[in-house]
C-alpha cells in the first residue's frame, strides 16, 4: 500500500516538474518540491525523488551545490547503476567546477548503459568546452568537446528520455557547446573582441545568459571595460540570484572601481556568504568595506570571522590588527600583529607588519626599547626600507641618542633622496650637535624638494636666529613659513622673536599676540611664555 501512494505521489510530481519546466509557473514548482519530499517520506528507496528535488531546490535557492550533491550522492546509494543519479550528480560536481569529479560521473552513466548516452556525452563535450574557458586550454579538451558534443546528439536519437525532451534541447546543448569553443579558440588567439561578440550572439541565440553573460563579463574585466562587465554580472543575478561567482565579481567591482558603492558591495559579499564555498575570504573583503565606512566594530567583527575561519592565514591576522589598533584595542592588535609577524609569509610584507607593531610599543605604550627592537626586526627582513630608517631615526632622536639618530637618517636619505621630511629630521639632528653649516645645508635641501614645506622654513630661520645672529634671514624664513601656513604658531612666535632682536617691539608684539591666539587650540607652546615675551617688550 505505502509503495502504490509513493508511485502516485511520484507521479504527481513528475507532472508538477514539467509544468514548471513548460510554464515556469512557481506554483508548480512548490507543489513539484512538495511532492517529491513526500516520495522521499514515503518510501526513501526511489533514487528520482533524491536527485530532482535536489535539482529544483537547487534552482529555487533553497540549497547550495553541496547539500545538491548531497542528495544525488543519496540517490547513488539508493541505486548505484541508475544513470540519471550520475548524471545529475556529475552536472552538479560540473557547476561545482569538480571538472574531475564531474567527468568520472558522466562516464559511469557511459559505461553503465553506452546505447543510451547521450545526455552524459553531451555533458562530457560542455565539461571539456569549460575546462577551456578556466584557463586550460589543451588541443586534447578541444577534440573531446567536439567529439563528445557530436557522438551525444547521435546517440540522442537511441536515448527515449532525451527524445522525449525534444530536439530543442539537443539543439540547445549543441549549440551552447558550439559557441563555447569557438570563444574560448578566438581568446587563444588574442581576439577577445571577436570572442565577446560570439558570447552576445550566444546569449541572443540560446537563452543562457548565465552562461555566456559571465564570460562577456570576464573579458571586459580583462580589458578593463568596467562598466560594461558590471552589467554583465548584473545582468547574470536576474537570472539566476544565487550565483556565487557573480555576486563575488560584482562585489570586487564595485569595492576596486566605484567610490561610494560600498553599500551595494557590502550587499553582494553578504548574499555570496549564503552560497556554498569558502567564506574567509569574503569576510576579510567585508572587514575592508566596513573599515572604508569607519564602521570599525563591523570591521572586527567581519575580520575576527576570517580568522576562525582560517587561523593560518597571516593576512587576516594583520587586517584583524589594524582595526582592533583603530578601535583603540591596543593589547589585542599587538597580539595579532605578533601572530602575523611570526606566520612571516612574504619578507616585505612582514617588515610592514613590524613596523605597525612597533607604532604600538613607542606611540602607545611608550617603550622605545621594544619599538626599536621592532623596528631592527623589519629592516632584517627587508632592509632596503627607508621609512623603517626614518622611523628609528626618530626613536633615537627622542633618546638622544643623536648619532645613532644621524646614521638612521643618513641611510633613509640614502635610499629615498627626494624625501623632504628626511632631509629636515637630518637637518634638526644635526642642529643639536652645533653642526650649524651642515643644517642649513640640510634645510634648504629640505625647501628644495618642496619649496612649500613650512616646517623647514620655520626651523632655517631658527638656525640663523639663534645658530647665526642672522636675524634680517630669519625674519624672512619665518614670515615664509606663515605665508605657506597662516595657523603656523610656532613660526608667528619665532618671528616675533626675529623682530625683538631686530629692535622692532610694534611686530614683535603683534606676532607674539598672534601665536598666542593660536595657541590657544593648539597648545604647543606654553602660554606663560608668550606672555612673559610680550611684557618684557615694554618693560623699559
Amino acid at each position: 500500500m505505502n509503495e502504490q501512494t509513493s508511485e502516485m505521489t511520484l507521479e504527481r510530481a513528475r507532472e508538477a516538474h514539467e509544468r514548471w519546466l513548460i510554464k515556469n509557473n512557481k506554483n508548480d514548482l512548490d507543489k513539484a518540491i512538495e511532492y517529491y519530499s513526500r516520495t522521499l517520506c514515503e518510501n526513501p528507496t526511489i533514487p528520482e525523488s533524491y536527485y530532482r528535488l535536489a535539482m529544483l531546490l537547487w534552482e529555487s535557492g533553497q540549497i547550495g551545490l553541496t547539500s545538491a550533491i548531497n542528495k544525488c550522492q543519496l540517490a547513488l546509494t539508493v541505486s548505484p547503476e541508475n544513470i540519471n543519479a550520475h548524471l545529475y550528480t556529475g552536472y552538479f560536481f560540473k557547476l561545482a567546477e569538480k571538472f574531475d569529479e564531474a567527468e568520472k560521473e558522466f562516464k559511469k552513466a557511459i559505461d553503465i548503459s553506452p546505447m543510451f548516452s547521450s545526455r552524459a556525452r553531451l555533458n562530457l563535450g560542455l565539461l571539456n568546452a569549460e575546462k577551456i574557458l578556466s584557463g586550460k586550454f589543451r588541443l586534447t579538451y578541444a577534440l573531446k568537446s567536439a567529439y563528445y558534443l557530436t557522438t551525444g546528439t547521435l546517440f540522442g536519437i537511441l536515448d527515449y528520455p532525451y527524445v522525449r525532451m525534444g530536439m530543442q534541447k539537443i539543439r540547445e546543448s549543441f549549440s551552447v557547446g558550439k559557441y563555447l569553443v569557438t570563444g574560448a579558440l578566438l581568446q587563444k588567439f588574442g581576439l577577445d573582441k571577436k570572442a565577446i561578440n560570439t558570447f552576445k550572439t550566444a546569449q541572443f541565440e540560446t537563452g543562457r545568459s548565465e552562461i555566456f553573460g559571465k564570460l562577456i563579463g570576464d573579458l571586459d574585466i580583462k580589458n578593463e571595460n568596467v562598466d560594461a562587465a558590471l552589467e554583465s554580472y548584473e545582468n547574470v543575478l536576474k537570472v539566476n540570484p544565487h550565483d556565487r561567482e557573480s555576486l563575488l565579481k560584482k562585489a570586487t567591482i564595485l569595492q576596486t572601481y566605484y567610490e561610494g558603492r560600498e553599500e551595494e558591495a557590502i550587499e553582494a559579499y553578504t548574499r555570496a556568504l549564503e552560497t556554498d564555498g569558502d567564506k574567509d575570504y569574503i569576510y576579510y573583503e567585508l572587514g575592508h568595506l566596513y573599515l572604508k565606512k569607519n564602521e570599525i566594530i563591523n570591521a572586527i567583527t567581519a575580520f575576527k570571522l576570517a580568522v576562525e575561519k582560517d587561523q593560518t592565514n597571516a593576512f587576516f591576522h594583520n587586517a584583524l590588527g589594524f582595526a582592533l589598533f583603530t578601535a583603540g584595542q591596543y593589547d589585542d592588535a599587538e597580539d595579532h600583529y605578533l601572530v602575523a609577524i611570526n606566520m612571516n609569509p612574504d619578507a616585505e610584507w612582514t617588515a610592514t607588519v613590524c613596523r605597525a607593531c612597533a607604532l604600538i610599543y613607542s606611540d602607545v605604550k611608550k617603550n622605545n626599547e621594544k619599538a626599536i627592537r621592532m623596528y631592527m626586526q623589519s629592516l632584517s627582513l627587508y632592509p632596503d626600507c627607508a621609512d623603517t630608517y626614518l622611523s628609528l631615526g626618530d626613536l633615537y632622536f627622542d633618546e638622544e641618542d643623536y648619532d645613532k639618530a644621524l646614521e638612521n637618517y643618513t641611510k633613509s636619505i640614502e635610499l629615498n633622496p627626494q624625501d623632504h621630511y628626511a632631509f629636515n629630521k637630518l637637518a634638526t639632528c644635526l642642529w643639536q650637535k652645533d653642526f650649524v653649516e651642515e643644517a642649513i645645508i640640510s634645510y634648504r635641501h629640505a625647501i628644495d624638494l618642496n619649496p612649500d614645506y613650512d616646517a623647514a622654513y620655520n626651523n632655517l630661520g631658527a638656525v640663523y636666529l639663534d645658530g647665526k645672529q642672522m636675524y634680517n634671514q630669519a625674519k624672512d624664513c619665518f614670515l615664509t613659513a606663515i605665508e605657506k601656513n597662516s595657523e603656523y604658531e610656532m613660526a608667528y612666535y619665532n618671528a616675533g622673536r626675529a623682530f625683538e632682536e631686530l629692535g622692532d617691539k610694534i611686530q614683535a608684539a603683534k606676532y607674539y599676540q598672534k601665536a598666542l591666539e593660536l595657541n590657544e587650540k593648539t597648545k604647543q607652546i606654553t602660554t606663560i611664555d608668550i606672555q612673559s615675551k610680550i611684557f618684557e617688550l615694554f618693560e623699559d
